[in-house]
This record gives structure tokens, sequence and C-alpha cells, in this order.
């Protein structure tokens, strides 16, 4: 925290923070509240080191190596991801520390201890993995270190690999746009170094972007992109139709949006129940 110049206070309240979300983290599994965590641990054996160690399978196999190994228990196997998580959390209050006005940083410190952004990314499950694989990409982007970038971006395809699909797809088009309109129409400072990287790096992500969806987007994934345009929203809108988060397909398309964006709220809960209590309020 000394070399990431953050205030130690700000260090304590966000390690007592997250301490007490990592307990109830755990608690709340054994009472039948949790997330897939507990599933990733009971069911390690499905770990296959003849297929891809990405997505489940990678969460799968870290399981393994641990019970196997070193005969952790699931709270042991937790409270150990607390660390790399707290450590990430650190680059974000670095990031924040850095030439922010008192009230951005107050909105960010908000998001930051938020139930939900906080309880579904303990554990070891891929949300955790994620929150901290984006979390050393953005670092990586404001602090312009090259290294750290391309670590993140193999974490990423490691987790989600359609998540990285995303990061690549953002690439060419940050360079059009950066690269030969600012830079050649505006500044007119564009350079052989400039255009080779990008004309090097271009079919480097339709290639990638090509074996991802091909090799990991799974059955569940391509169905959701099967047939044209339409029919992918379509079976996109409906998935979740019959989820007590669902979004009837029937109403307009402006309060669908607006439910989208922030039901449950207060005046119009689902359930009674913690959870939805928890999120009616944050979403309020």
């Amino acid at each position: 925290s000394n070399k990431l110049k953050i205030n130690i206070n700000t260090y304590n309240f966000f390690f007592l923070i997250n301490s007490i979300y990592l307990f109830i983290f755990i608690y709340f599994h054994f009472v039948g509240l949790g997330t897939d965590t507990k599933s990733y641990f009971s069911n390690y054996q499905k770990f296959n080191s003849n297929d891809w160690i990405v997505s489940d399978n990678f969460i799968f196999g870290i399981n393994y190596f641990l019970r196997v190994f070193f005969y952790l228990s699931f709270e042991n196997i937790n409270l150990l991801t607390f660390f790399p998580r707290f450590m990430c959390t650190l680059l974000l209050l670095s990031l924040i520390e850095k030439d922010i006005n008192k009230t951005s940083k107050i909105i960010l410190y908000i998001l930051l201890i938020l139930p939900s952004a906080n309880f579904f990314s303990m554990g070891l499950n891929k949300d955790m993995m994620i929150y901290c694989t984006l979390t050393l990409f953005l670092y990586s982007l404001i602090n312009n270190n090259k290294i750290i970038f391309f670590i993140s971006i193999f974490l990423v395809f490691l987790v989600r690999p359609y998540v990285m699909f995303v990061i690549l797809f953002s690439l060419p088009v940050s360079f059009i746009f950066y690269v030969f309109i600012k830079r050649s129409i505006i500044l007119k400072n564009l350079n052989f170094k400039t255009v080779s990287i990008t004309i090097i790096i271009i079919p480097f992500v339709v290639f990638f972007i090509y074996f991802i969806s091909n090799n990991f987007l799974g059955s569940f994934g391509k169905y959701f992109l099967e047939g044209n345009f339409l029919s992918i929203i379509n079976n996109l809108q409906g998935h979740y139709v019959d989820t007590p988060l669902g979004i009837s397909q029937d109403m307009n398309l402006i309060l669908r949006c607006l439910y989208y964006l922030l039901y449950p709220i207060i005046w119009n809960p689902m359930r009674s129940d913690i959870f939805f209590l928890i999120l009616s309020l944050e979403n309020t």
C-alpha cells in the first residue's frame, strides 16, 4: 500500500470491509444462499488435463490442485483467494488516488463497497478471477505497462474466453479511431512503426476472435449466436423470461430498457429475502 501510495486509513477500511464480506460469503454457502463456488469445490474431479484448461476446467483445476496436493478445505481455499483479490482492490484504489477529485473518489469508494460487487467476486470462482484479471487490464492501460497488459489478457482468456473476445474486438476499433483518424488527420504525425503495428495486430485479432468463437463459446453460447441478427436478439431476450429477474418480451422497448437498468427497486420488490432486498436497495 505504501508503494502504491494508498492512504493507510483507506487501506485499513477496505481490508476490514473485504474481510467481513469474505466471512459472509463463506457463511452463506453453508446456508444454501451461495454462488457456484461450492459446486466447483465439490466437483473438483471434473478437471480434465487433456482438455483446454480454460473457463470451468481452469477453476476445477485450481480446486483439484489445492485439494489433492494440499488437502485444503472449502474454507481454506476461499481464505487463500482473499489475497489476490484484495491486492487487485489495492490496484483499483491506487488508480482512484491518482488525480481524481474528492467527489469522484467518494462515488468510486461507494461502488467498491456495494454488497453485490463484493459478494459475487469473493471466493474461488470465475467472477473473482475476472475481477482480478480485468483490474490488471485496467491498471496496465492507465499505467502503460505492456507486460501486465499481455499477462492480463492471457489470464482473461483462461477465465472467460468470450471476455477476451470483446477486448480483442475493441483493439482494431481503437486503433482505427486513434491511429488513423486522430494521428493521421488531426495530429498529422502517422509513422511507419504505427502503421506496421496496426497491420500486424488486426489479422492477429481476427484470427483469435474466430478461434475463440469456434472453440470456447460452447453449445450454450453458440445457441444464442445462431440465425440472423433478429434471431440472436430474440434468443437473448427470451433467455431469462421465466426467472425472477426476467423481463417480459411483450413490454415496450423503453420500459424494457428501464427495467434492465434499474429493476428491482425498493417500491417494486419481487421477493422479500435478503438478496433481493439488497439488490433493490443498490439499484434504487
